[in-house]
């Protein structure tokens, strides 16, 4: 075994939660590649070929890891979520992400420009120039939205709320022992959250429309309709996945063109290298952090034997940043050659089905933008409410003004 794995002390899920966890990621690919948190009761897997490893085999590696997060062994039966597609291996996760092919094929997502670039203008036309806006709330917030309940067919703004106390909340799932009051709130949380989805379901049997909650009602599996549970869990992880990490990649475009002028006026001058820029954002500044997978039979690495049925830690912003694959990682540079090699998305079976429609609405919105104004200013990092987790890398809120 590579002793130095099993003996460093300190790594656990409280300290990848850091604002700035890049240098323990370096040393952890460096020294501690497969890393046993002994805290967690779980391994980690830090550098790109790893991980690429990791997603590119479900027979030892599985997505039912997820399951550790969202169904605790101390949750009640009826209130634990089963993310459809995310927590499936093969042959059930290739049947059940058919349901979702069509909503979000490239076929599909080009017939919706036209519907984001209105949706773009709409927004910008409310800003008011030197003037601070909160950006979430004002811009990307409505903006991404108008987009996702155009698809799902979903009043998503009545969801948001619930879903950010739960996203706060969830991070604390993997503890063994919770406190009673974090429990009722969570399951209190949850019921809120099945109220709003049942509610879709029910107004869409009724009136099927042409939205992806009516095809999800009326689609089958092995010839069997899914069940109230199942159609609530498809479209929480629908919803949930087109707002949140949409939502802060935008955050993130702004305030890196905020920090980088020049970049800021290439774009402008250059609109065609905004696709790239987008690429190096994703690698760059790690919106998703990481994800759960769970072994089905021992795995080796690097002379470290990981036993069959341990949860294991894949940290996509590790792989994003391993100089192995990007040299001089911390560089943002649109000129990459591998640029769209990064796995913010995921990769393999379980590459995010949204993937091309959160490409096209940031580029859109951001050539609306750049077509207009030409700065960006935000306040200094300090200055920016954040709530990363060892999941995700949040921004809460987000003072911007342009001009």
């Amino acid at each position: 075994m590579f002793a130095e794995s099993a003996e460093k002390p300190g790594i656990s899920l409280e300290s990848l939660a850091a604002d700035n966890p890049f240098p323990l990621y370096e040393e952890m690919r460096d020294h501690y590649p497969v890393y046993w948190m002994e805290s967690d009761g779980m391994w980690a897997l830090t550098r790109y070929d790893d991980i690429k490893f990791a997603l590119e085999r479900p027979d030892l590696f599985s997505s039912s890891g997820q399951k550790a997060l969202l169904q605790p062994d101390w949750m009640p039966e009826e209130y634990k979520k089963d993310l459809f597609i995310t927590t499936q291996d093969p042959p059930e996760h290739k049947k059940n992400r058919a349901l979702f092919t069509k909503a979000f094929a490239g076929k599909a997502v080009q017939s919706l420009v036209p519907f984001m670039q209105e949706a773009a203008e709409a927004q910008i036309a409310k800003i008011q120039p030197s003037i601070a806006m909160n950006f979430i709330d004002d811009f990307a917030r409505p903006y991404i939205c108008g987009i996702s309940d155009r698809i799902v067919g979903a009043d998503s703004d009545k969801y948001l709320t619930e879903l950010g106390r739960w996203v706060q909340l969830n991070k604390d799932n993997l503890s063994n022992n919770p406190d009673p009051q974090y429990v009722r709130t969570l399951l209190e949380a949850i019921n809120r959250q099945i109220a709003i989805f049942d509610k879709i379901i029910q107004e869409r049997r009724a009136n099927p429309l042409n939205d992806l909650a009516s095809s999800l009602i009326q689609g089958k599996v092995n010839g069997k309709s899914l069940t109230d549970r199942q159609l609530r869990n498809a479209l929480e992880l629908v919803v949930t996945a087109g707002f949140y990490s949409p939502t802060q990649m935008f955050c993130r475009a702004i305030i890196q063109l905020a920090r980088d002028p020049a970049m800021l006026q290439k774009l402008k001058a250059e609109p065609g290298k905004i696709p790239a820029f987008i690429e190096e954002l994703l690698r760059h500044t790690a919106v998703v952090r990481s994800l759960l997978k769970r072994t089905l039979q021992p795995v080796e690495l690097h002379g470290t034997v990981i036993p069959e049925g341990e949860l294991v830690i894949l940290l996509f912003a590790s792989a994003n940043h391993d100089p192995a694959q990007f040299p001089n990682p911390t560089a943002f540079d649109i000129s990459r050659p591998n640029i769209k090699q990064h796995i913010a998305f995921g990769h393999g079976i379980h590459l995010c089905i949204g993937a091309e429609l959160a490409r096209q609405q940031l580029r859109i919105a951001l050539e609306s933008i750049l077509a207009r104004f030409n700065e960006i200013t935000v306040p200094p990092d300090s200055q920016i409410k954040t709530a990363n987790t060892w999941v995700m890398r949040i921004v809460e809120h987000l003072p911007v003004t342009f001009r």
